[in-house]
């Protein structure tokens, strides 16, 4: 039986259940969303469809069953009886109809026990759509890829050198000058910078907040938690081509159309001004994800320009710091302390 990750106990049974043209579900209202979306992923690999029934009999009853200690954790008994699915919690029922999925023939059922819990509380994977933007639909169609996979966490790199991509109401600069680059795309990747070309238009985009709210609903209904990425210090440098006051040389840059190495103009970390700004956006993100992290990225942040700025070199010495590393520390940790 091809179940997508392993499970921890896999029993298979001689004999299968069979199915007509339908699956009926005992009717259960706490479960519905569960079963909703059960029904769109049934059709689109069989031709069968749910059923909700009150009928005592039927194909398939989801249970809650306490005794099962991990919360994502579930079991899946299929016999001449039909089909049970039990978990203490709904996460468990979802992964239990995941795997039904992945072991349904046309219209036969193998019977078999299965139990299985994740041995990882993080499953997560991570999409950039700064240097490559994706639509809507296709985050969706991620997102359902994950839950197939029984992964949890959605990581959505939404800002990056090379384009901002989520709405921000007090700067609508943001997506309005960030979200958009010369279009190099028919140059390879890391020649795009040095290009003399002027592109063929722009390319980028980005999503409003209403599109977010969307995804994040929808990412729900799989028991996944989108967690965002606001990248900081560095590879930031897309801001700066509205905002290039809260860079430490204050100048103006393009939007990089390709590969930007090494990362120079980052977030000036000696002026007030930038920390404002940063906590206003994150202010908005906040409000936005529910998840309880947010991603700050962190990383491949040159120093060269901390070391020739006056402003961040004041920090430095008012703060007692050593050097440029700990200035970055210093502005981590405050970030942190904000969030």
């Amino acid at each position: 039986m091809n179940i997508i990750p392993q499970p921890t106990k896999l029993l298979k049974r001689s004999g299968s259940y069979k199915l007509d043209k339908t699956i009926t579900v005992k009717y259960n209202d706490n479960f519905k969303e569960i079963i909703e979306v059960f029904n769109r992923k049934l059709q689109k690999i069989t031709d069968l469809k749910v059923e909700l029934t009150n009928k005592v009999v039927a194909d398939l009853e989801l249970i809650i069953d306490t005794q099962i200690s991990n919360s994502e954790g579930y079991k899946v008994i299929v016999n001449t009886d039909g089909i049970k699915i039990s978990a203490s919690k709904k996460a468990g029922l979802f992964y239990g109809c995941i795997t039904l999925l992945q072991i349904i023939s046309k219209t036969n059922i193998p019977f078999c026990e299965i139990e299985d819990e994740p041995r990882f509380k993080w499953r997560g994977m991570h999409l950039d759509v700064s240097r490559h933007f994706f639509p809507i639909e296709f985050i969706k169609r991620y997102i359902d890829l994950l839950s197939l996979h029984k992964l949890n966490v959605f990581h959505w790199h939404l800002t990056d050198d090379n384009g901002w991509r989520i709405e921000i109401k007090k700067y609508p600069q943001l997506t309005n000058v960030c979200a958009w680059r010369k279009n190099l795309e028919h140059i390879s990747w890391n020649e795009r910078n040095n290009s003399k070309e002027e592109g063929v238009g722009l390319y980028g985009g980005f999503y409003t907040q209403e599109e977010i709210k969307d995804v994040i609903k929808y990412a729900a209904e799989r028991f996944i938690t989108v967690v965002p990425e606001i990248e900081m210090p560095g590879h930031t440098s897309e801001v700066f081509a509205a905002f290039p006051q809260f860079s430490c040389r204050e100048k103006k840059l393009e939007v990089a159309p390709g590969g930007y190495w090494p990362n120079l103009d980052i977030f000036c970390a000696g002026k007030e001004e930038t920390f404002k700004f940063i906590e206003e956006i994150l202010s908005e993100i906040i409000q936005l994800f529910p998840s309880e992290y947010i991603h700050i990225g962190g990383d491949e942040a040159d120093k060269t320009r901390w070391k020739e700025c006056p402003n961040c070199q004041k920090r430095v010495a008012d703060e007692n710091l050593k050097d440029e590393n700990e200035l970055q520390s210093y502005f981590i940790k405050r970030i942190n302390k904000f969030l």
